[in-house]
């Protein structure tokens, strides 16, 4: 995942400065410049070549995204000042900015898809985050590649669709706050899960 981040974000900065369209030729060459600071051994490696087969299909995909926009970032980073004591961060893959609307994508590499009932709902919390950070987009979406089963595929959500994703948010940004300003101790959690990416660690 982190070497088709890497290639992306590569193109992004190094060939969008003339033409905001993806080149597909442009970015297997990139792709194939990065693969051995990600691949160890890549002669006996597949996924540099799984990549490669699904260019084409990546960048009609983003064309089709790109048609309208006049710029292009990659690795936006955002922090704002949520309350007295809290800083909201985040670092979007990709942000087009156009003339009349703005959308974020961001590029999932793993087989699993967060559900649509768990976006809307603030349950999985990531895109509704951006929304907060980026009050000037309007359309945040996922896209969906999956290696081995050579698939590519998008899920869009409008800001209304967040809207109360956004709202548990920003409840639970509050209760988080008045338990540093009152020095209440966090409750641990049973569910491991919740602990996996926690950078606090015992």
């Amino acid at each position: 995942g982190t070497y088709i981040h890497k290639c992306i974000e590569t193109y992004i900065k190094e060939n969008l400065s003339d033409n905001i369209l993806f080149n597909q030729g442009k970015l297997k060459l990139i792709s194939d410049s990065l693969a051995p600071n990600y691949f160890s051994d890549l002669e006996n490696s597949i996924d540099p070549l799984l990549w490669k087969n699904l260019i084409n299909n990546f960048c009609d995909l983003i064309n089709n995204d790109l048609l309208e926009g006049i710029s292009v970032s990659a690795e936006k980073s955002r922090q704002i000042n949520f309350k007295d004591n809290i800083k909201l961060t985040g670092r979007v893959d990709i942000l087009i900015k156009s003339e009349n609307s703005n959308k974020i994508i961001d590029i999932k590499t793993t087989s699993q898809k967060p559900t649509i009932k768990s976006v809307i709902s603030g349950d999985e919390p990531q895109l509704s985050v951006y929304s907060m950070l980026y009050p000037e987009v309007d359309e945040l979406k996922y896209y969906f590649i999956n290696l081995h089963k050579q698939e590519i595929s998008e899920k869009s959500y409008s800001k209304d669709d967040l809207k109360n994703a956004t709202e548990k948010n920003k409840n639970l940004i509050e209760v988080i706050s008045n338990k540093f300003i009152n020095n209440d101790k966090f409750e641990a959690t049973d569910d491991i899960r919740a602990c996996e990416k926690c950078y606090v660690k015992n």
